[in-house]
């Protein structure tokens, strides 16, 4: 192996070409006079060939060597130059392959409404309006596949109500109420879309232990019903289905519930006792009344703040003539103090249906009716449901 310590270049040369030879600079091509080790080189042969001359002599090595090893350089450099000139454009591909993947994953689909149609040519917009109202009115119109029925998109608009909206597409309140989960008929504001199925029913989660059977027994339904309203092909149905009632209603307390009825007054008068401790009116002592006091005259009418049935009627020491109804959801009201019950144990009643009385029997100071409410058993303030 040839050992080049030092070339030195003395004067400024041009079109020159340079690679690294074991830490020397080797110059081809110079078309100027230059000088390496003070030995001034001629231009009588061909540069190449006279500065292998020079190495040749002053390093001892043959110019077949000196000639491969330039040749060897040589070719080692040209493929290098080769890979650089592939790799950029190699590089490149790949990368605006991963771009356009990439950009076609991720690129959502504009919705056929949201296109912008901007044609010169009038026919044409007019044909795609045409499409577009089609498609906007199928989808306004849409098929639950649970049941056979179509439904209806409403937006509620300034003096609607849920009555005047069930009128309009000749259903009923508890079927707009049961399609569109209404907890409050108050909270649904101007501007609010509405379901509208075009049949009247309810719609029904199936619970633990139901099964058609069952479920066709409680709405008075049959059987067969439920399977052509609800395209089933089997009796098999699980804990979580939704399926339509065809006819259904609410029960009178859930719909009043909605509607902010739950609950009404049981008799007018003055609010004479809240819920919670006071003093007793007759003993003095503290103690935790269980109920509201409403004053008014004898034989004010008292009604049933809520539908229910009669559990017990009857007279007790301390209530006088009581009332307690049974309602569903585990609700229960007490009247007491009455002059007149007009009721009897086991009779069904109506939401302010007149059940007896207002009296002073009892353990009673004046005319009163004390109004209690339980839930579950356990006493509420009767203030969050009736408002004196």
């Amino acid at each position: 192996m040839i050992s080049i310590e030092r070339v030195f270049l003395c004067i400024p040369v041009n079109n020159i070409l340079i690679w690294n030879l074991n830490n020397v600079d080797m110059i081809v091509g110079v078309k100027m006079i230059t000088f390496i080790d003070n030995q001034r080189i001629i231009k009588r042969a061909p540069l190449r060939d006279r500065l292998r001359s020079i190495f040749a002599k002053k390093y001892k090595a043959s110019f077949k060597e000196l000639s491969g090893l330039y040749k060897s350089k040589k070719n080692t450099h040209n493929k290098s130059n080769l890979v650089g000139k592939l790799f950029m454009p190699l590089l490149c591909f790949i990368v605006l392959i991963i771009l356009t993947f990439f950009t076609l994953s991720f690129t959502p689909s504009p919705a056929i409404e949201n296109m912008d149609i901007s044609f010169e040519n009038d026919y044409f917009q007019a044909f795609l309006r045409e499409e577009l109202f089609e498609y906007n009115e199928e989808h306004n119109n849409t098929s639950s596949q649970a049941f056979g029925i179509k439904s209806n998109k409403y937006k509620v608009k300034k003096g609607d109500t849920l009555g005047v909206i069930a009128r309009k597409y000749g259903i009923n309140i508890d079927t707009i109420i049961s399609f569109n989960n209404i907890e409050n008929a108050r909270n649904i504001k101007v501007g609010t879309v509405l379901e509208i199925p075009d049949s009247a029913g309810l719609k029904y989660m199936v619970r633990r232990g139901d099964s058609l059977s069952i479920i066709a027994k409680r709405f008075k339904i049959s059987v067969n019903s439920l399977l052509d309203w609800n395209n089933l092909d089997s009796t098999v149905i699980k804990v979580g289905q939704i399926i339509f009632i065809p006819g259904a209603k609410l029960s009178e307390n859930e719909r009043n519930k909605v509607l902010g009825k739950l609950f009404v007054k049981p008799t007018t008068g003055d609010l004479t006792s809240v819920f919670g401790m006071r003093n007793d009116p007759i003993a003095g002592v503290r103690c935790f009344h269980y109920g509201i006091d409403i004053a008014n005259n004898p034989g004010t009418p008292i009604l049933a703040s809520m539908a229910g049935k009669v559990g017990r009627a009857g007279y007790e020491y301390r209530y006088g003539n009581f009332i307690i109804l049974i309602h569903h959801d585990g609700f229960q009201t007490l009247y007491g103090h009455l002059n007149s019950i007009l009721v009897s144990e086991g009779q069904y009643v109506a939401q302010g249906q007149k059940i007896g009385t207002m009296g002073n029997t009892g353990y009673s100071t004046g005319c009163h009716l004390h109004f209690g409410v339980f839930k579950n058993g356990d006493a509420v303030d009767p203030a969050k449901y009736v408002k004196y």
